[in-house]
């Protein structure tokens, strides 16, 4: 990878977490002892902010969005339904 690239997605990695941080969800057990997970997000919350902001970048082209996201159309089209993304909001949002 080139150092573009790597510092390019460590700046996406930097937006994501601070959504997710901000997003002020209730603490969550840890996997079997109970405890509480600390500054670990979930998967599923990575993917859902990673896709909304390539979706931003794309202004909602979903075809071009795909192909940064390295997936089929029809796959980007499950995220989008399984995050409950709203296209229209992510087309006029900065």
């Amino acid at each position: 990878m080139a150092d573009e690239e790597i510092s390019k997605l460590h700046e996406i990695l930097s937006i994501i977490l601070e959504e997710i941080r901000s997003a002020k969800k209730a603490p969550t057990p840890g996997p079997l002892d109970g405890t509480i997970r600390n500054n670990w997000p979930f998967l599923a919350d990575i993917e859902r902010v990673y896709v909304t902001q390539v979706l931003r970048h794309t202004k909602g082209n979903k075809q071009a969005a795909a192909r940064i996201l390295n997936v089929d159309r029809k796959t980007l089209d499950r995220m989008i339904k399984r995050h409950q993304l709203n296209l229209s909001e992510i087309q006029t949002s900065p």
